[in-house]
């Protein structure tokens, strides 16, 4: 049986996607209350 190769590219690619999430989650999340607001939806 063959070991699995481990695939750095998808490891990077995976880390930049946590990195930025990490970023724009607060900016999101910063938002969201203004968007609800102006649009008269309620939470």
């Amino acid at each position: 049986m063959s070991v699995p190769k481990f695939d750095h590219e998808k490891l990077r690619a995976y880390q930049e996607a946590l990195r930025f999430a990490a970023w724009a989650g607060p900016i999101i999340e910063s938002q969201t209350p203004a968007m609800f607001a102006s649009s008269g939806a309620r939470l």
